[in-house]
């Protein structure tokens, strides 16, 4: 078992601006004067006291999941789940050793050894992702996110012949997934060829209407195509899909003004 972090996580602290102090004077937002109404800071105060409780109660299972891990050091499940709280803790490193135990523990899972795929690549750890990828696929060809990860790995190492070899494995093994076809959205895009690029990303939102890569993908297509109106309505569906996600915030925002474009 990896070694324990010490204190409460407040992944948001900057954000929020918690203070220390206990009892009614204590804010986790400001109550200084501000143009907000009050009820709208009596909303916002509601939810980083919240965020704080859960933060707090997700401490709280860490330290009960460690002890479930110390009792039985060997158990695989153990270590995925700690894992996968370390990780929404914002403690990525720790997460991957967990993960990595897990694995290790359970050499016969794929969904294990893909699981430790994806957080190194999140991470950017790009040659554990790949190892691990690697290993699910011997365990399970039909893995086909493993496929869709060593394709994007690929991308990024600008081996496309290896990329697109990998994306059509993953076809073949999962069918029409969302990922796999913003996969060969992506490819194409890359190519230069934007209408197969547009193709696939709509095929994408088909194929899994709330993810929002999609979406995200598409307005890039029609920025490119100079039609900002309708990447913006892109980049809001994809933030409807997933608000949590800074790139589309970015991209939206170096936008400001749509416009009628010189279509394609």
């Amino acid at each position: 078992m990896v070694a324990r972090r010490i204190g409460t996580v407040l992944v948001m602290g900057t954000i929020l601006g918690v203070l220390s102090g206990c009892g009614s004077a204590t804010f986790l937002v400001s109550n200084a004067p501000s143009p907000v109404s009050p009820s709208a800071m009596g909303n916002q105060q509601a939810v980083a006291m919240r965020w704080q409780q859960i933060q707090v109660s997700l401490d709280r299972a860490i330290t009960t999941e460690e002890a479930t891990v110390a009792q039985d050091p060997t158990w695989a499940p153990a270590h995925m789940q700690l894992a996968q709280m370390f990780w929404t803790a914002n403690h990525p490193r720790t997460a991957l050793q967990e993960a990595e135990a897990a694995s290790g523990l359970a050499p016969t899972s794929a969904n294990y050894a893909l699981w430790v795929g994806q957080m190194a690549q999140a991470m950017g750890s790009l040659a554990t992702a790949q190892r691990y990828y690697q290993r699910a696929l011997a365990i399970n060809p039909g893995t086909w996110q493993a496929w869709d990860g060593q394709a994007q790995i690929a991308m990024q190492w600008h081996e496309d012949t290896a990329a697109e070899t990998d994306v059509q494995r993953a076809l073949l093994a999962g069918g029409p997934e969302g990922p796999t076809f913003d996969m060969f959205g992506r490819l194409a895009m890359q190519a230069g060829q934007w209408q197969t690029a547009a193709t696939y990303f709509r095929d994408a939102q088909s194929a899994n209407p709330g993810w929002w890569q999609g979406y995200y993908d598409l307005a890039q297509v029609d920025f490119h195509w100079g039609e900002t109106a309708r990447g913006q309505s892109a980049l809001h569906s994809a933030l409807n899909a997933d608000p949590t996600q800074a790139k589309v915030f970015q991209l939206l925002e170096s936008y400001p003004t749509a416009g009628p474009g010189p279509g394609q």
